[in-house]
């Protein structure tokens, strides 16, 4: 799972405690949240209450992992979309325990501590977006030994569950791609290009780097229209079957035929060690390996070598965090 390198303050083994006292009976404004598109509006959270508090700390603690550079490409920044939802979190639910054991001003502050003991672990993980019990499992370990504040904590841990979207590329390209980090920006180039937003990784490995260490773990769906699953963890994406082929482009069409796509990868996920257009800078005379995106066994990634002058084969894409 991703290990992402932060900061935190405090020491308990216990669900973090953050809510102040006074503030328990507030908890239960969260309830009313529907899910719309700006974070921590009024529609979700009463303006000045700690849910709206907690969810504006929540999306800055989220941003600012992106910012600090958490590091590595397994350790893929946030997006402001996938940071918006995590803070959105806070206003749909009462993050702040059972709280409130009084209306007046004494009891009120009893109340704020009541709430302190903040959600449990599996009430956090019940909003992964997978129901693989390993990432669950990976999910309520994170929250239960963060040792943060309770955004923070929240934050991490849906971190370690998240949806992954993947497609294929309508567009088409031969090996040289000016090195792997062009093929990341034609990637993103054509999520953009589909009103997708984030960061996304191609599919590909080099002689030094393998492309199940460039993508996050989680849950990996199609962009149809049902969001179909292809595998529900990186282990499952590399045990040489798919649940379903990577055929759906970035538009969320499903391409027909037998298309080629440019991996330089076996089934495992690690550098095929056969072909890799000199890591993706040379179109001729090398050669590099390929897959099927219409197969589900594993020449999905490790079908055969092709001359990388070839300009007919395509690109896996793979979010480096949730997109919409």
């Amino acid at each position: 799972m991703m290990a992402l390198s932060v900061a935190v303050t405090g020491c308990s083994d216990d669900p973090p405690q953050q809510v102040t006292g006074g503030s328990g009976g507030d908890g239960g404004s969260g309830g009313t949240g529907g899910g719309v598109a700006e974070a921590c509006t009024e529609d979700l959270c009463a303006a000045g209450s700690d849910p709206e508090r907690l969810c504006n700390a929540a999306i800055d603690i989220c941003n600012s992992l992106g910012a600090g550079g958490a590091g590595g490409a397994a350790q893929p920044s946030p997006t402001p979309v996938q940071c918006d939802k995590f803070g959105n979190l806070f206003c749909e639910l009462d993050f702040g325990g059972a709280g409130g054991a009084g209306g007046d001003g004494g009891a009120g502050g009893d109340g704020g501590a009541g709430g302190a003991g903040g959600p449990g672990a599996e009430e956090v993980c019940a909003f992964c977006s997978t129901d693989d019990q390993t990432v669950i499992d990976d999910c309520e370990a994170t929250y239960n030994d963060c040792q943060g504040s309770l955004e923070e904590c929240v934050v991490l841990a849906l971190l370690e569950c998240e949806v992954i979207p993947v497609f294929v590329t309508s567009d088409q390209y031969n090996g040289n791609f000016g090195g792997i980090g062009v093929a990341d920006i034609e990637c993103k180039d054509s999520a953009t290009d589909a009103g997708l937003s984030g960061n996304w990784t191609a599919w590909l490995s080099t002689d030094t780097q393998d492309a199940k260490d460039r993508i996050p773990e989680g849950e990996y769906r199609l962009l149809d229209v049902a969001g179909t699953v292809i595998a529900n963890s990186k282990a499952d994406l590399t045990d040489g079957t798919l649940d379903a082929p990577i055929q759906v482009d970035e538009n969320g069409v499903t391409l027909p035929g037998n298309l080629g796509v440019w991996t330089g990868t076996v089934t495992n996920g690690t550098n095929s060690g056969v072909g890799n257009c000199s890591n993706w800078v040379s179109a001729s005379p090398t050669r590099g390996q390929t897959g099927l995106a219409n197969a589900t066994d594993a020449t999905w990634t490790d079908n055969q070598e092709e001359g990388c002058d070839d300009d007919s084969r395509r690109l896996y894409c793979f979010a480096d965090a949730t997109s919409n």
